[in-house]
């Protein structure tokens, strides 16, 4: 086994001279990878084909979103959900696909667990938000985006304060 911490982003590189590793897990903080040879039961069970956890912990919410469709991690979302409920990376993506396929109720769980382990991060309060306007809840929708515009600034703030706007019309 061999656990990287997910801010080497060029590990991915380092690993694809050592093809008997297979990615197995991650999270906000590390992947795991597991060698095939001498586990190969497990690698067979919990690999994660094609997916670059490194690559999806830089994205910002904004370059994840239109992603989500074709990314490869989603069928394994639940397995991976189920080791840590809390991880910020899964319970976004997991959000993305349920607004992608409309279901804006099932956004809402993943939202709040974002926002339970990282309530500094604007993350969840923003999905808390987009799910809430969807459902027609103008006014927790409104008071989610506050919460995450508060715990942002730059660009994003100027993207958050545009769906106030559009709310509040």
């Amino acid at each position: 086994f061999i656990s990287v911490p997910i801010d080497q982003t060029r590990f991915p590189e380092l690993i694809a001279a050592h093809g008997d590793y297979v990615l197995v897990w991650f999270d906000d903080v590390n992947a795991l990878y597991v060698n095939r040879r001498q586990h190969p039961a497990v690698a067979e069970a919990q690999g994660l084909p094609g997916v670059n956890p490194f690559e999806l912990a830089g994205l910002t919410p904004g370059d994840l979103a239109p992603r989500v469709r074709n990314e490869p991690i989603l069928p394994h979302l639940a397995r991976l959900l189920a080791v840590d409920p809390g991880a910020q990376i899964t319970n976004h993506l997991a959000a993305l696909a349920y607004a992608d396929e409309g279901a804006y109720d099932q956004m809402l769980p993943h939202a709040e667990a974002i926002i339970h382990s990282y309530p500094e991060a604007p993350t969840g309060y923003r999905l808390k938000a987009q799910a809430m306007a969807k459902l027609g809840l103008i006014q927790e929708a409104l008071a989610s985006y506050r919460l995450a515009w508060a715990r942002t600034d730059g660009s994003d703030r100027r993207e958050i304060g545009k769906a106030m706007g559009r709310l509040s019309l």
